[in-house]
């Protein structure tokens, strides 16, 4: 169930954000991201990638057949982590890998399966690098980067504009506050940071 840079948005291309209006949901084809903006993106990819997370259904010390793989960022200094909930839901074991390979025991300590959020406890070491939460509303035209490990790679870039607000939120298997964005998510790639 993989994007399409033009199509409409799968789960798995998805972040959580806020409402939009009607007149908001939908965008024109995007523009192409400029040299500055891919530039600025690159440069926020080096700082955001450190925060971000593979996050697998297995234990930390047996991890060579995971149930699943996803993503999830880092949003405080004492382990809590953002991720989308139908990575982790049904999981017996979580285990978070770090930029530097080394895996922690993560626990769900809470989640909002109506909005396919889950906020993890990840017992990663003092001075892991996290990302607060943002303080502005997304917008229709906004550059995004997701960091993921989608078709087999570890926490890879993917960037592109938010498409939409509010993205076919009459379908039964979005949230409420889907952003959709043109870059090529896929499966693997959920619970990355737009």
């Amino acid at each position: 169930m993989g994007g399409r840079a033009d199509g409409p948005a799968s789960r798995a291309d998805c972040c959580a954000g806020g409402r939009a209006g009607v007149a908001e949901r939908r965008a024109v084809t995007p523009a192409p991201l400029t040299a500055s903006e891919t530039a600025r993106l690159q440069e926020l990819f080096q700082k955001a990638r450190p925060a971000t997370l593979r996050i697998e259904q297995c234990a930390p010390d047996d991890c060579a057949d995971p149930d699943g793989v996803g993503s999830a960022v880092l949003i405080s200094a004492d382990g809590l982590a953002l991720t989308a909930y139908h990575v982790v839901e049904g999981a017996r074991t979580l285990s978070a890998q770090t930029l530097d390979r080394k895996r922690y025991a993560a626990e769900v300590i809470g989640y909002n399966d109506q909005d396919d959020l889950a906020l993890l406890r990840v017992r990663v070491p003092a001075g892991t690098p996290f990302l607060p939460l943002a303080t502005g509303a997304p917008g229709v035209g906004n550059v995004a980067l997701a960091i993921g490990n989608g078709g087999g790679a570890f926490l890879r870039p993917k960037t592109g504009r938010l498409t939409a607000l509010d993205a076919d939120a009459g379908r039964a298997d979005f949230p409420p506050g889907t952003l959709e964005l043109n870059a090529p998510v896929v499966p693997g790639d959920s619970g990355g940071r737009c």
